[in-house]
């Protein structure tokens, strides 16, 4: 498929119009004071995976990273898509190892932030929290080295259920297990996944209708009120804190054919 979306390709002005719908939405994120509203977008997640289309069973890394290289300097620069933030996100694990984070990172001039993603069940935490301190204490002295910004892009319980769950303090040890670490604590952000339904939700709920409050709901509340947490009523005047930046500068990027994967007939 990225052969065909990719300039060249049958399906790029398609891939395009997808584009441009994205493009209208940034440009129309404004607040009461005209400004753009800054939005950290990360597109082609988890792509070490095989269960999207950008996963590693039908791209190469260099389809990959020529695909999101495409996909930045269409609406960066085409565009004029200027309130973007972009997050690269491969899942976890990677063992400690930056070569197998790095192997499909399109370039530091395409990335803001370096994430990862990655979920539990509540069977084997121990040993799953260990992987994930690991992960997220590589991924911030790598996001140090590139002057970037380290986050944990994705993370949850998943099927977490109403009641009988296996671990009914999840939240608060993986807040403890990366709090642990002096690399694993620098995480910028940690996003969830989102809640649909009652019995398929990743935030615990209170005072529902139907089901009352969530059982794992004292344990993120433990979570919620830990002085290493922010929420959104935490956080004051963002947009006045004062910066340093640097004048930027262009770059030229030579496109060629990226390096394909022969795909064979099953029966071959």
């Amino acid at each position: 498929m990225v052969t065909r979306i990719l300039p060249g390709g049958d399906k790029n002005q398609e891939f395009n119009q997808y584009l441009d719908m994205i493009a209208d939405f940034a440009h129309g994120l404004k607040d009461s004071q005209g400004n753009a509203i800054p939005v950290v977008f990360r597109p082609f997640h988890e792509n070490n995976g095989n269960w999207f289309w950008w996963g590693s069973a039908f791209t190469t890394p260099d389809q990959y990273k020529e695909l999101y290289r495409y996909t930045v300097e269409y609406l960066r620069d085409k565009k004029k898509v200027r309130n973007f933030l972009y997050a690269f996100s491969p899942g976890s694990p990677f063992n400690n190892d930056e070569a197998k984070y790095l192997l499909t990172y399109p370039g530091d001039a395409y990335v803001d932030i370096l994430g990862f993603d990655t979920y539990n069940n509540g069977e084997g935490t121990d040993q799953w929290l260990k992987q994930v301190v690991q992960d997220a204490g590589l991924i911030s002295k790598i996001a140090d080295s590139k002057g970037k910004v380290a986050a944990f892009t994705e993370f949850g319980y998943s099927n977490m259920r109403l009641s009988g769950n296996k671990d009914t303090q999840w939240f608060t040890k993986l807040l403890n297990a990366l709090k642990s670490d002096s690399d694993a604590k620098r995480m910028a952000y940690m996003l969830t996944w989102a809640n649909f339904t009652p019995e398929g939700t990743f935030t615990p709920f209170r005072n529902h209708p139907k089901y009352g409050n969530h059982e794992l709901l004292p344990d993120f509340k433990a979570y919620y009120n830990d002085p290493y947490t922010a929420f959104q009523h935490d956080i004051h005047d963002v947009y006045d804190i004062k910066v340093n930046t640097t004048k930027e500068k262009g770059f030229i990027h030579t496109a060629s054919p990226p390096k394909s994967r022969q795909l064979k007939h099953p029966t071959q």
